[in-house]
Formats: structure tokens, C-alpha cells, sequence
């Protein structure tokens, strides 16, 4: 089994400018690799079981994140080290499941931070008016 420390980036792979647009064709050549769609039906039965699935797939990748915490539970003693590496992995794999999401909701990067862009308007209005 391969895991993400094991793994070399070239330096000049991280050169790309607009990273978000990038990890959106990565997803995109991935979803490929794997003869998945690039897109599907949002109105049927089977377009928003395949969407459910991949909702709680990324939650299931941020519970084996918060798993890796050892040093938060009441009961431990011990002092662990805590594995970073692990949790990157882990992190990285809902970010897979979470652009393939916004790729069938139909959000680009674009459209993903206008919407971003505006939730944040959101919950500043509420911080500011103590909402």
C-alpha cells in the first residue's frame, strides 16, 4: 500500500497558479482514470443516491481524520505523538470526494467561490450585527 509521505512531488508541480483549478482537472482526469461520469442527473433517483454516497464517503474520510486525534480523549493517559501525515491523507481524500461533489452539483471553481464569497458575506453581516 502507497500512502501520501511515500509519495515525491517535483517542486515545479506546485508551480500552478491557480491550485483550485487544478485540483478540479486532477479530479477530473481521475474520475476518468476510473470511467466514472463527469456529470450526473441531479433529478434522479439514481444521480442523488450516487450524490448521498459521496457525501457520506467524505465524512467518512474526516472521521478517520479526527481518529487520528489519540491525545484528546478523557480517558488516555499515554501522550501520543500525533501522526500529521495521517491526517493530511485523510483530508486529502475528502477534498477528492468533496470537488467531485461540486463537479456533479455543477460548480466549477468559480462558481464555487462566488458561492463561498457569499456565505462569507453571510456570517460577517452576522459576526458584525451580532446576529
Amino acid at each position: 500500500m502507497v500512502n501520501i509521505i511515500q509519495v515525491s512531488v517535483d517542486p515545479k508541480e506546485l508551480e500552478v497558479k491557480d491550485k483550485l483549478e487544478a485540483m478540479f482537472e486532477l479530479n477530473k482526469r481521475y474520475l476518468e482514470s476510473l470511467k466514472e461520469p463527469l456529470s450526473i442527473p441531479l433529478d434522479s433517483k439514481a444521480g442523488q443516491e450516487k450524490l448521498r454516497k459521496l457525501f457520506w464517503y467524505m465524512i467518512e474520510e474526516l472521521f478517520e481524520a479526527v481518529n487520528a486525534l489519540k491525545n484528546d480523549r478523557d480517558w488516555v493517559r499515554t501522550e501520543y505523538e500525533l501522526d500529521l501525515w495521517r491526517i493530511y491523507d485523510e483530508i486529502a481524500d475528502a477534498l477528492g470526494f468533496f470537488i467531485t461533489i461540486c463537479r456533479y452539483l455543477n460548480l466549477d471553481p468559480n462558481k464555487l467561490y462566488e458561492i463561498y464569497l457569499r456565505k462569507w458575506k453571510v456570517n460577517l453581516f452576522r459576526v458584525n450585527s451580532q446576529y
